[in-house]
């Protein structure tokens, strides 16, 4: 039997969208809407470095919804993505990077590879989003 993407809202998980543009938020759902790139002297990789609506960190946001797993997808693998999940890892979080829902921009041929090979030696687990909708991770 498959789970259903309700599964997480009821198993403690937090579901949280990193963009700039992003103002809704549904907290009763554990939906959440997180910024970054904002401080001057930040990259803003790192989805790690954002804050939420009242400027809590999102390591600590995510403590405070005991948290202990991650499912990492977006753009760009080769920086926003690789960033997240190195720091998500160093941070202790049990860390999968949903393969098939991020794209590079390869600004040099291979950045791709390389960024996820650095993943895979820092320890990240490769899955897609079928194994994690049907429930065979």
């Amino acid at each position: 039997m498959g789970r259903s993407l309700a599964d997480p809202l009821r198993s403690g998980y937090a579901w949280c969208r990193v963009s700039p543009r992003t103002k809704t938020e549904y907290p009763e759902f554990g939906v959440i809407a997180v910024s970054k790139g904002t401080v001057p002297n930040e990259n803003g990789y790192s989805a790690f470095e954002a804050r939420t609506s009242w400027g809590q960190s999102f390591e600590k946001y995510f403590r405070s919804c005991c948290i202990q797993e991650v499912y990492i997808g977006g753009l760009a693998t080769d920086y926003c993505v690789k960033a997240t999940v190195l720091d998500a890892i160093k941070l202790g979080f049990k860390t999968y990077l949903l393969i098939d829902a991020c794209r590079a921009v390869n600004v040099n041929p291979g950045d791709d590879v390389r960024a996820l090979s650095e993943m895979a030696n820092a320890g990240v687990k490769f899955i897609t989003t079928d194994e994690v909708i049907y429930g065979t991770v």
